[in-house]
Order: C-alpha cells, then sequence, then structure tokens
C-alpha cells in the first residue's frame, strides 16, 4: 500500500462516507471535495498520505477546519486537523468487508476489498 492505493481505496468508499470529490490534482492539496453534513454540502480540502505524518511536510497550510487528511494508517496525533483513518474507517462502514487472508507468507497474502452482498 502507498499514497496512491490510499487515493484509490478512498475512491471506492468516499460516498459511503457521505464525500463527493470534485477534483484531484497533483499539488496541495490533492483533492477538493463535498462533504454532507446536517442536509447541506460544505467544502473540504483533502490531503492524502499512506500515513498522517505524511501530512507534515504541508506544515501551516494544514490549519483550517476545511482541511481533511485522508490516511491509511493514523500515527500523527499532533495532526491539527481531522483525519480520516481508511483502515478504521472501512471496517465501519455496513456495505463493505475487508479482506486479509491470513497463513500466507506477507508477500502472498491477498488483501483486498470488496461491497459486501446486499441481503434480500
Amino acid at each position: 500500500m502507498n499514497e496512491m492505493g490510499v487515493v484509490y481505496l478512498f475512491a471506492l468508499v468516499a460516498q459511503d462516507l457521505r464525500i463527493y470529490i470534485e477534483a484531484i490534482g497533483t499539488r496541495f492539496p490533492d483533492a477538493v471535495a463535498r462533504r454532507e453534513s446536517n442536509g447541506r454540502l460544505h467544502r473540504v480540502l483533502l490531503e492524502f498520505e499512506y500515513k498522517s505524518s505524511g501530512a507534515r511536510m504541508h506544515g501551516g497550510r494544514l490549519k483550517t477546519d476545511r482541511h481533511v487528511v485522508v490516511c491509511w494508517e493514523h500515527d500523527w496525533s499532533e495532526c491539527p486537523v481531522e483525519v480520516i483513518e481508511l483502515k478504521s474507517a472501512i471496517r465501519r462502514l455496513p456495505n463493505w468487508v475487508y479482506i486479509h487472508r491470513v497463513g500466507q507468507a506477507p508477500e502472498a497474502r491477498h488483501r483486498g476489498l470488496k461491497r459486501a452482498k446486499r441481503r434480500p
């Protein structure tokens, strides 16, 4: 997993998190989106990192309540803005199943994400 993996996974689950991506780029911020809250859409600026501590390099630019760091692993407890840790967030989503097969060599493990089958 790397930063591009975080972008890919976030794109898969963004709507379930009530976040709607408007633009993704290569400069800060990595993405602009709208987040649904209280029946309204609010603009948020997203920064994708594998670990939240990777966002430290943006320093003072991460300073408003509109900034959100999206990461796989949250390891920066002093982060001044909201952090969405996908590893935890995905497990809380009812329509997704996180698959991690054990009992294989680490390089042979399959880690996957798939939409859960809907029950009638």
